[in-house]
């Protein structure tokens, strides 16, 4: 096991920020870590991203909310800098126990969870594990029990056809064809958000190295298992922390009248907030809004 981090102040902003890994059960788990405030003991915030992205997706709003709070940004196995181990558990409810165990090596014992599209199956779980470390929890636009993303049961059982997988790969290197609803279409308001740093941080990556792609493809079995998302609807009454609800008004992925449905599930309060012109990654497109509503949130809370 590594030695805990030793968290510094820093006017760092996430991309310039160290890539750093700890070894659980094997597995080496890469996160970036920016703390900006002045605090010796700032709230720490741990950010958790969606498929195919990385600790990265997170930056805008980090570089908006780290002069408050400590915050953690993972790549999740399979993804980023994190490499897929065929012996773990990478379920959902598997990586949240990947990282109870690493916030508790890194001798963190109270934190805030945020976590989007499947982060969010994540955070929940970890919630559930954890209910005197995690103080808060947000989620935005993720997966609803009983409701199928639109294409992503077809994705996933023809990715078990041999080739499709290789041809999935040569695809994303289309641009026209990434901005369809098949598949990343839906994703962003904008389209336009679909290239530039977006492409480069989480399609290229994906493009240049087979090993990369297929630890992706990896990640995506493991975290699409529709029978354990449908048993959440059970986890969800049993959450005790606060939770906010921030959600892309437009995302037609994770719709916003079925994420309304679920709130009524929680056992805690939670509250919603929803944010105009955004789809399923809303903290890429509308970064000044999330971190507005996540201060708010955890000011109010505290």
């Amino acid at each position: 096991m590594t030695a805990p981090a030793k968290i510094e102040h820093t006017n760092t902003p996430l991309r310039d920020a160290p890539l750093q890994s700890i070894n659980i059960d094997g597995l080496q788990i890469a996160y970036r870590l920016v703390n900006r405030t002045s605090l010796k003991s700032a709230p720490t915030l741990l950010f958790l991203h969606g498929w195919p992205l990385n600790s990265l997706t997170y930056e805008k709003v980090i570089n908006r909310v780290s002069h408050k709070f400590t915050c953690i940004a993972v790549d999740l196995p399979g993804l980023g800098e994190t490499t897929w181990h065929e012996t773990l558990d990478l379920t959902p409810e598997g990586q949240s126990t990947l990282l109870l165990k690493m916030m508790k090596a890194l001798n963190i014992s109270s934190y805030a969870v945020y976590g989007n599209n499947s982060g969010g199956m994540i955070a929940r779980h970890l919630a559930a594990k954890a209910p005197h470390n995690v103080t808060h929890l947000m989620l935005s636009n993720t997966e609803i029990p009983f409701q199928r993303p639109p294409w992503l049961p077809l994705h996933r059982q023809s990715l078990k056809i041999p080739g499709v997988g290789s041809f999935m790969r040569k695809i994303l290197g289309i641009d026209s064809l990434v901005a369809t609803p098949m598949l990343l279409g839906g994703v962003f308001y904008d389209k336009s958000h679909l290239t530039g740093s977006f492409k480069q941080d989480f399609i290229q990556p994906l493009l240049d190295s087979s090993k990369r792609f297929n630890d992706a493809v990896h990640s995506f079995n493991n975290i699409t298992d529709w029978e354990l998302l449908d048993a959440m609807d059970k986890l969800h009454p049993n959450l005790q922390p606060p939770t906010l609800f921030l959600w892309g008004a437009n995302d037609k992925t994770f719709p916003l009248d079925a994420a309304k449905k679920m709130m009524t599930r929680f056992g805690s309060d939670v509250q919603l907030k929803t944010v105009p012109h955004s789809k399923l990654f809303v903290h890429q497109e509308r970064p000044d809004e999330v971190s507005k509503h996540i201060l708010a949130f955890m000011q109010s809370e505290r």
